[in-house]
């Protein structure tokens, strides 16, 4: 089995990573075949192509100090099949880079804090953050209970 690793850091929360990277399976309509919530982490499956029979994917969201890391590892589906390397490097990459994009969003719609400067993390206004939740739970990004905790959490400060 050709072996597929990688490892890719975003400067966001594990759930936002989490539901990104969810997200970008179907963007780039790979199959999802098990998914873990509590875990942050999904197994999918890539397409055939004439160069190989697909591979099978297990990603997980780990937190960071300064954000979140998705780990990627797997392999082709044919042991033999020698060709599946190159192919399935290029799924892992475009399914990173999807994840990508959508973190971009994220950040660019004011949707995390700011990168740390010497008077500490700058945020959006109150009514904005939960706005920012509301939308996140609206799209299926994050659970109830999710948007729940993260009110609670925003309304303390």
């Amino acid at each position: 089995m050709s072996q597929l690793d990688d490892r890719r850091f975003y400067p966001v929360s594990p759930d936002v990573a989490y539901a990104a990277l969810v997200e970008a399976v179907r963007d780039v309509r790979f199959t999802l075949k098990a998914k873990d919530d509590f875990g942050k982490a999904v197994r999918v499956g890539t397409p055939m192509s004439g160069f190989s029979w697909g591979a099978t994917l297990s990603l997980s969201v780990t937190p960071e100090p300064s954000g979140s890391s998705i780990q990627v590892s797997g392999g082709a589906n044919m042991k033999a099949n020698l060709t599946a390397r190159g192919p399935e490097a290029k799924n892992v990459t475009r399914l990173l880079a999807a994840v990508s994009a959508r973190v971009q969003k994220y950040v660019e719609s004011g949707g995390t804090v700011e990168a740390n400067d010497a008077a500490g993390p700058r945020r959006s206004s109150l009514p904005d953050e939960l706005a920012r939740l509301g939308d996140l739970k609206a799209r299926g990004l994050i659970t109830n209970s999710e948007f729940q905790t993260a009110k609670a959490k925003l309304l303390a400060d």
